[in-house]
């Protein structure tokens, strides 16, 4: 699924979800995290998979789930070419925490309120 997506992992070990295409079982999107220090959370969808925004919402919940029954803390970087990255973060209790080189970075920790 993750290479019909061009996921790259970086040689990482990786723990995530897939949402596919109920009919043809093709992967639409993908929602992870990658095993780095610090873990780091990431998301892809295809074009078809935008078509269908309370899919997405669902399954960003179902992410979220997933988040606090696996891990404690996991950072993010919004993606510059996702118009509501920051939007879908912030939903999903990542907050701010500083700037660096690769972008603004977000943090979500189970010990955060949502």
């Amino acid at each position: 699924d993750l290479i019909n997506l061009k996921v790259d992992t970086m040689g990482k070990t990786l723990r995530g979800k897939v949402i596919a295409d109920k009919d043809t079982g093709e992967p639409l999107g993908v929602a992870g995290v990658l095993h780095t220090e610090p873990y780091h959370a990431f998301s892809l969808m295809t074009d078809e998979l935008r078509e269908y925004p309370k899919a997405i919402v669902k399954f960003m919940r179902e992410f979220s789930s997933f988040l606090q029954q696996h891990y404690e803390a996991v950072y993010a970087i919004p993606a510059s070419y996702e118009i509501n990255s920051r939007g879908v973060l912030e939903s999903m209790g990542f907050k701010y925490v500083y700037t660096d080189n690769y972008g603004d970075v977000y943090r979500w920790s189970s010990s955060l309120p949502s």
